[in-house]
């Protein structure tokens, strides 16, 4: 059992404050200098002369003059409830100088704010829409009144019966959104930023329109809006 300034190592703590310096070796990434019986890669080591590293098992953090650097390169900075869950994740997307708010399939929105609750808000929307055994079929979901939208990509999930092509259009203002006839195959996509960007006149949804009346209701097709709007202030 060895001693601390005061207090006692090995036992429970038993003394006052530490009156000297606690001097750990470097240690490394996988073999942290302070670190816990149950996970020996989780703990803090010494990276170089300016910098202390976090090592978190298979992931490290390093922290020091430069700033905070996350080293692994997949990991994401979230907030939430640390171990449990994350409801916002930002990552390096793969690729350097690349920037993502991705948390699995959630819609994500990025708002820069300015003056008194003013902000200019980046968000995107999805549905997966069953296409009816109609002319057309319209979206649950709106756009909202003053968005400018920057486009509405789609993916046939399951293939759209007896049709052949369909177009996407915003159902009030009537403007068509795909680049080209989209097949009614299943695999088959469009950006949707054709005429874009638009305003959004008013409140509405989104239209899928087959060149032909599908026999069933079986067709599936995801549908991504991704548009911006501005905020006011509020005072």
């Amino acid at each position: 059992m060895g001693m601390i300034g005061n207090g006692i190592i090995g036992g429970s703590w038993s003394g006052g404050p530490v009156a000297n310096p606690i001097l750990l070796p470097d240690g490394s990434a996988d073999a942290p200098s302070l670190t816990f019986a149950s996970s020996p890669t989780l703990g803090i080591h010494k990276v170089n002369a300016n910098n202390v590293g976090f090592g978190l098992g298979s992931a490290h953090v390093g922290l020091g003059q430069s700033g905070i650097v996350v080293q692994n390169m997949t990991l994401p900075i979230g907030w939430g409830t640390l171990g449990v869950s994350f409801d916002t994740l930002l990552y390096r997307d793969g690729a350097p100088d690349t920037l993502a708010l991705k948390n699995g399939n959630n819609d994500q929105t990025q708002r820069w704010y300015g003056a008194n609750g003013a902000y200019y808000q980046v968000k995107t929307q999805s549905e997966l829409l069953t296409i009816a055994a109609a002319a057309n079929t319209p979206t649950t979901m709106t756009v909202p009144i003053y968005a400018t939208v920057q486009g509405v990509a789609v993916y046939v999930e399951t293939v759209i019966p007896t049709a052949a092509t369909f177009t996407v259009t915003l159902t009030t203002q009537g403007t068509t959104l795909n680049n080209a006839a989209v097949s009614t195959a299943q695999g088959s996509t469009d950006l949707g930023n054709n005429n874009c960007p638009v305003k959004s006149t008013s409140a509405q949804t989104i239209t899928i329109t087959p060149n032909l009346t599908p026999a069933e209701a079986t067709g599936k097709v995801r549908i991504v809006l991704m548009y911006t709007i501005p905020n006011a202030p509020t005072s």
